[in-house]
């Protein structure tokens, strides 16, 4: 037997008993159909929705300003950037290792 006909018989076998299966063409078919425009419409629409009660949200933003801290400090490495009051730990091997 030609091995091509076997193919072609195994083939027409199995789109047969594929179009005779009514819930699969069903799934293949109109789920897509159903599903695609729900979700084309109802994305955008639950998006706009969050983005309108997003831009109903009021943000203070308050700024403290401390005459202290403006005045120039000491910086103890220049590596690291380090002084007494900013609390920088260095990674290396750095001068001001000696815990101020």
């Amino acid at each position: 037997m030609n091995r091509l006909y076997v193919i072609w018989t195994v083939t027409v076998k199995e789109l047969l008993d594929f179009v005779r299966d009514w819930r699969t063409l069903a799934a293949m078919l109109l789920v897509p159909l159903i599903l695609f425009p729900i979700i084309f419409i109802a994305v955008p629409w639950f998006l706009q929705g969050e983005a309108e009660e997003l831009s109903s949200y009021t943000v203070d933003v308050n700024i403290l300003i401390d005459d202290e801290s403006n005045k120039l400090e000491k910086v103890l490495c220049n590596h690291c950037g380090r002084t007494i009051n900013n609390g920088i730990r260095c990674l290396g091997i750095c001068v001001a290792d000696d815990e101020y």
